[in-house]
């Protein structure tokens, strides 16, 4: 059933867990929890449809390093951010999650062993039907760099439309659209008894009593209530010293231009003997010998027109024979993880009182040294294999100013804004906001769902990720439900 509190008043509900936000994420734990049998009340901000209106909740300040606006990063409706999804999937490497040298405290409190059982269940949610390319070793990369394996969901699944029926029609779920969580109603025990839900089109609003509650609004809107709340609630929420803090996004960036060679196949042979599409990426020995960021190529351009002519010159005298291919070089990267990169909150409020988010998006060295590194490692590649040749894109090499152009979309190909970070799981209270499952450390039954638990980011798209991270959370809350 679907309520719209923008024209239907509310009531007092009573359920066994609350989620709040219906993007995959949210409506990822809730399906899994309503198939279970539990009652299951979802609370989304949004409405059916997008609204300039209601987008205007996400708008923000960035102080940082220049970045794409806020409100314009994420989706503020029913499905979420999945409206504008891309549909790029791969899981985390393993490596990414075992890491331990990129921040104190050491690496996540998770394994590859604890997603991979979800991996085959989040693709099927996603509508992951086509993979290119496989994991395998390059050869003449001497062990740093890999062809990879990419999923997709062609055409990029919308959850408002594959899973409207399951909105509408599953006995046991409710979701409330136009429906903000205001806050939250802490007992003296540490548990949370129940979310104030308030509309800001109606100015109605009521009181959600459940078990269980799941934040799941997106790693920017995850932030901001948690901080917004620690505030009215002297410090319980969680940890004020790491909350928001060690914010994380993909680095995306046009690396430099290639020219493949008339002795070399358009796309370079694995070690394996497979012809693989245009996807590289960085070795686990490559990781562990520099400390720098795991990093993803591409290409889809074998075109020579996008060259520039004194490339294809010098490159043509270089090789004496002909120019047999070419493009653009794409990468994306890990930012590595930095306490000083943080979400806190403006003075300034939105419609329901709460304070606006300010961004201060920070990179560092170790970030320009991992697209530097990327650029030139591949293009070791293409001269050791005698397959072409690699010009790095000169703000790149120059290390003052790699992302230029990131906030412009048009100029940064794939900029997605994956917003990483805030809440990171930690196995201590005083390494993590979030412990193993997800759930704030000093509360017993909010957890918290999306990419703002992740503790770095590898340079996979989070949304397959996100989706086994959720499955995971649902069978922990079921699990804590069923023990009363």
């Amino acid at each position: 059933m679907i309520v719209d509190l923008a024209t239907a008043a509310g009531a007092p509900v009573e359920v066994d867990v609350s989620v709040a936000g219906a993007g995959v994420a949210g409506t990822t734990i809730a399906l899994k929890l309503v198939s279970a049998g539990y009652r299951v009340a979802i609370v989304e901000a949004g409405g059916n449809d997008f609204s300039p209106a209601s987008q205007d909740f996400y708008a923000g300040e960035n102080t940082g390093v220049p970045n794409l606006p806020l409100h314009e990063t994420r989706l503020r409706m029913l499905g979420g951010s999945s409206n504008h999804w891309g549909g790029w999937c791969r899981p985390l490497d393993p490596y990414d999650l075992g890491r331990t040298d990129l921040t104190a405290g050491g690496g996540w409190p998770i394994a590859e062993a604890d997603l991979a059982p979800y991996h085959n269940q989040a693709a099927a949610i996603l509508g992951v039907g086509t993979r290119v390319g496989a994991d395998v070793p390059l050869a003449d990369a001497d062990g740093n760099l890999q062809a990879i394996r990419m999923m997709f969901s062609e055409p990029p699944l919308r959850f408002r439309v594959q899973y409207g029926d399951a909105y509408r029609r599953a006995p046991n779920l409710t979701v409330f659209l136009n429906a903000s969580v205001a806050d939250i109603g802490l007992s003296a025990a540490g548990r949370v008894e129940s979310f104030a839900v308030r509309s800001a089109a109606s100015q109605t609003g009521f009181e959600c009593r459940a078990r269980a509650f799941v934040l799941a609004m997106g790693t920017a809107e995850n932030n901001r209530m948690l901080l917004n709340w620690n505030e009215r609630h002297d410090n319980r929420v969680a940890n004020p010293d790491l909350l928001g803090r060690y914010y994380m996004q993909h680095l995306h960036q046009v690396l430099g231009e290639f020219v493949t060679i008339d002795n070399a196949a358009p796309l370079p042979p694995t070690a394996a003997g497979e012809r693989p599409r245009a996807f590289f990426a960085s070795t686990e020995k490559f990781l562990r010998e520099t400390g720098l960021g795991a990093f993803r190529l591409n290409s889809a351009a074998m075109d020579c027109s996008v060259l520039i002519d004194e490339l294809t010159r010098v490159a043509s005298e270089a090789f004496c024979r002909s120019i047999t291919g070419g493009g653009q070089l794409l990468i994306t990267c890990e930012q590595l993880p930095n306490a000083e990169s943080r979400i806190t909150l403006l003075a300034e409020t939105d419609a329901l009182g709460q304070k606006r988010v300010r961004l201060d998006w920070q990179i560092n060295d170790g970030d320009r040294r991992t697209l530097k590194e990327a650029g030139l490692e591949f293009g070791r590649y293409l001269v050791r294999g005698n397959l072409g040749r690699l010009k790095v894109n000169a703000d790149v090499l120059a290390g003052a100013a790699p992302l230029k152009g990131w906030e412009v979309l048009g100029s940064a190909p794939g900029a997605a804004g994956h917003q990483l970070g805030g809440a990171r799981m930690g196995k201590t209270p005083e390494n993590g906001v979030t412990d193993s499952s997800c759930r704030l450390w000093p509360l017993e039954n909010l957890y918290v769902a999306g990419a703002a638990v992740f503790r770095t980011s590898g340079h996979a798209n989070p949304t397959l990720t996100i989706t086994q991270l959720g499955l995971r959370l649902a069978d922990e809350v079921e699990r804590r439900l069923r023990a009363g």
